[in-house]
C-alpha cells in the first residue's frame, strides 16, 4: 500500500491529539497508533519533496553535432569528442573545458575564440587559425599543430608536451609556464614571442626564429636549437645544459647567469652577447664568434674554444682553467684577474690583449701572439712560452719562475721587476728591453738569451756630429721609435678606458639590484642598515667613476699634445728617460681602478646575500 502526502488538517489533528495525549499523560492504543502514522507520513512528505528538488528529472541531453557548432557561439564544457570539424569556422566561439580530444580541427578557423582549460589532446589542428586565440590552461599533449597560426594567441600554462609544432606560426604569443617537453617546433616561428619559466626539456628547436623572444628562466636542457635565429633573444637565468647552439645566430643576446654547462656552440654567433656569470663548464665553442662578448666572472673551466674568435671581449674574472683555446683570436681582449691554470693557449692571438694580475700557471703558450700586451703582475710559473711573442709588451712584475720561454721574442719589452729564477732562456730574445738590470742581463747571456742593451745612440748624439752617419736612416729610426712610443701610449689608455667601463658596468648592476631592493621584502634592522651602507657607497663609487673618466681623458690629452709638439731631441730624452716613469703611472691608476672594481664586485656579492 502506498503512502500518500498527508494533509495540512491531518496534520493539525494529529498534532492537538499528541497535545492532548501528553496533557493527560496518558495514551490510548489508537492514540499511539495515529501519532505513529503520522509521523511517518510527515517525514514521507518532506523527503519526497527535497528529493524532488535535489534530483529532478532529467531530460535525455541531445548530442551536438556538427551542424550546431556556430561562430561566436557558446559551448562551455561541451562534449565534442569523435566529431570532423575539419575547416569549420568557429571563430570568436567560447568552448571553455569542452572536451575536444583527438577532434579533427584540420584547417579550422579558431581565431579570437576562448579555449581556456579545453581537452585537446591528440587532436589534430594542422593548418588551423588560432590567432589571438586564448589556449590558457588547455592540454595540446601529443597534438597536431604544423604549420598552425598561433601568433599572439594566450598560451599560459599550456600542455604541448610532446606536441608537432613543425612550421607553426606562434609570433608574439605568451607562452608562460608552458609545458613544452619534447615538443618539434622545427622551423616555427616564435619571434618575439614570452616564454619565461616554461619547459622545454629535450624540444627540438631546429632552424626556429626566436629573434626578440623572451626565455627568461627556462629550462632548455637537452633543447636542440642547431641553427636557430636568436638574435637580441633574452635566455637570463635559462637551464641550458647539454643543449645543441651549434651554427645558431645569438649575436646581442642576453645570457646572463645562464647554465650552459656541456652545451654544444660549434660555429654559433655570439657577437656582442651578454654571458656575464654563466656557467660554461665544458662547453664547446669552437669556431664560435664570441667578438665583444661580455663573458665576465662566467665559468669556462675545461671548455673547447679552439679556434674562436674572442676580440675584444671582457672576460674579468673568468675561470679558463684547463680550458682550450688553441688557435683562438683574444685581439684586445681583457682577461684580467682571470685563471688560465693548465689552459691550452698555443698559437694563439693575444696581440693588446689586457692581462693583468691574470694567472697563466702550468699553461701552454706555444707559439702564441702577445705583442703589445699588459701583462702587468701575471703569473707564467711553470707555463710552457716557447717561440711566444712578447714584442713591446708591458711585463712589469711577471713571475716567470720556472717558464719555458725557449725561442721566445721578449724585444722591447718592460721587464722591470720581472722574476726569471730557473726560467728556460735558451736562444731568448731580450732586445732592447726596459727594466733589465746589468747583473741580470749578463745572467740571462751565461744561461743562452740572446741580449741586447737599449740602443744609446739617440742619447748623446748631435745633428752636427752626424759626420760619416746616414743622416735620413737616422731619422727614419726616430720616426720609427716614436711612433711605437706612441702607439704603446694609446693602448695603454685603451686599457685605462676598459678598466673604466668595467667599473662602470659593475656599479650599473649593483645600483640596478639596490633600485629592485623593494621587491625582495627583506626589512629587518640589521639587514637594512648593511643596505643603507651599501648604497652610501655606490653612490660614492658612482661620482668617483665620473670624476675619473673626466680626468682620464684630460690626462689623455694633454700627454698626447705634449708628445706631438715636441722637437726631435727633446722626444728622444723623453722616451729614454720620461716614458717609462709614465707607463708606471698609467699602470699605477690602473691597479686603482681594479681595486675599485674588485670593491664593487663584492658589494654586490654581499647585497645578494643579504636577500
Amino acid at each position: 500500500m502506498s503512502i500518500q502526502p498527508i494533509s495540512p488538517n491531518r496534520l493539525r489533528t494529529l498534532i492537538l491529539a499528541v497535545q492532548d495525549w501528553i496533557k493527560s499523560n496518558r495514551a490510548t492504543t489508537w492514540t499511539r497508533y495515529q501519532f505513529t502514522v503520522g509521523i511517518r507520513l510527515f517525514f514521507a512528505n518532506r523527503i519526497s519533496a527535497i528529493k524532488r528538488i535535489a534530483h529532478p528529472r532529467r531530460q535525455p541531453r541531445r548530442r551536438i553535432t556538427r551542424n550546431d557548432l556556430r561562430p561566436n557561439g557558446s559551448y562551455i564544457g561541451a562534449d565534442l569528442r569523435g566529431l570532423n570539424l575539419q575547416g569549420i569556422d568557429l571563430h570568436g566561439a567560447v568552448l571553455i573545458h569542452a572536451n575536444l580530444q583527438g577532434v579533427n580541427l584540420r584547417g579550422a578557423n579558431l581565431k579570437g575564440a576562448d579555449l581556456g582549460s579545453a581537452n585537446l589532446r591528440g587532436a589534430d589542428l594542422a593548418e588551423a587559425i588560432l590567432e589571438r586565440t586564448d589556449l590558457s590552461g588547455a592540454i595540446l599533449q601529443g597534438s597536431i599543430l604544423r604549420s598552425t597560426q598561433l601568433n599572439n594567441a594566450v598560451l599560459k600554462a599550456i600542455n604541448l608536451r610532446e606536441a608537432n609544432l613543425t612550421d607553426a606560426n606562434l609570433r608574439g604569443s605568451d607562452l608562460y609556464r608552458a609545458d613544452l617537453r619534447e615538443a618539434n617546433l622545427t622551423n616555427a616561428n616564435l619571434y618575439q614571442i614570452s616564454v619565461t619559466d616554461a619547459w622545454l626539456q629535450r624540444a627540438n628547436l631546429s632552424n626556429v626564429v626566436l629573434s626578440g623572444a623572451d626565455l627568461s628562466g627556462s629550462d632548455l636542457s637537452y633543447a636542440n636549437l642547431a641553427n636557430g635565429q636568436l638574435r637580441g633573444t633574452i635566455l637570463r637565468r635559462c637551464i641550458l645544459i647539454h643543449a645543441d647552439l651549434s651554427h645558431a645566430q645569438l649575436a646581442s643576446a642576453s645570457l646572463r647567469g645562464a647554465d650552459l654547462a656541456n652545451a654544444m656552440l660549434q660555429s654559433t654567433n655570439l657577437s656582442h652577447a651578454n654571458l656575464a656569470f654563466t656557467n660554461l663548464q665544458d662547453a664547446n665553442f669552437s669556431n664560435a664568434d664570441l667578438s665583444e662578448v661580455n663573458l665576465s666572472g662566467a665559468n669556462l673551466s675545461r671548455a673547447t674554444l679552439t679556434h674562436a674568435n674572442l676580440s675584444g671581449s671582457r672576460m674579468v674574472f673568468v675561470d679558463l682553467t684547463e680550458a682550450n683555446l688553441q688557435g683562438a683570436t683574444l685581439l684586445r681582449v681583457n682577461l684580467s684577474d682571470s685563471d688560465l691554470q693548465e689552459a691550452n693557449l698555443s698559437n694563439t692571438r693575444l696581440n693588446r690583449a689586457y692581462l693583468s694580475s691574470t694567472n697563466f700557471m702550468g699553461a701552454i703558450l706555444t707559439g702564441a701572439d702577445l705583442i703589445g700586451a699588459n701583462l702587468l703582475r701575471a703569473n707564467f710559473q711553470l707555463a710552457n712560452l716557447q717561440n711566444i711573442v712578447l714584442k713591446r709588451s708591458y711585463m712589469s712584475d711577471v713571475d716567470l719562475q720556472g717558464a719555458d720561454l725557449g725561442e721566445a721574442d721578449l724585444s722591447g719589452a718592460d721587464l722591470s721587476g720581472v722574476r726569471l729564477d730557473a726560467a728556460q732562456v735558451i736562444e731568448t730574445k731580450f732586445w732592447e728591453n726596459l727594466g733589465l738590470c746589468e747583473s741580470l742581463r749578463l745572467d740571462l747571456q751565461e744561461r743562452g738569451a740572446s741580449v741586447i742593451s737599449c740602443s744609446p745612440r739617440f742619447n748623446q748624439i748631435q745633428i752636427s756630429d752626424l759626420s760619416g752617419l746616414d743622416c735620413e736612416e737616422l731619422l727614419a729610426e726616430k720616426r720609427r721609435r716614436a711612433d711605437e712610443v706612441r702607439g704603446d701610449l694609446h693602448d695603454r689608455f685603451l686599457d685605462i678606458e676598459e678598466n673604466l667601463q668595467n667599473w662602470r658596468e659593475f656599479l650599473n648592476l649593483l645600483l640596478a639590484d639596490l633600485a629592485a631592493w623593494d621587491n625582495y621584502g627583506n626589512s629587518a634592522p640589521k639587514t637594512l642598515r648593511e643596505y643603507n651602507l651599501i648604497q652610501q657607497l655606490a653612490c660614492a663609487f658612482k661620482s668617483s667613476c665620473a670624476d675619473c673618466e673626466t680626468e682620464v681623458q684630460q690626462y689623455k690629452e694633454h700627454l698626447f699634445s705634449q708628445f706631438d709638439h715636441m722637437a726631435s731631441n727633446e722626444l728622444v730624452d723623453w722616451i729614454t728617460i720620461e716614458f717609462p716613469a709614465e707607463l708606471d703611472c698609467i699602470h699605477e691608476q690602473i691597479l686603482q681602478l681594479r681595486s675599485y672594481r674588485q670593491t664593487t664586485h663584492a658589494l654586490w656579492i654581499r647585497l645578494h646575500k643579504l636577500r
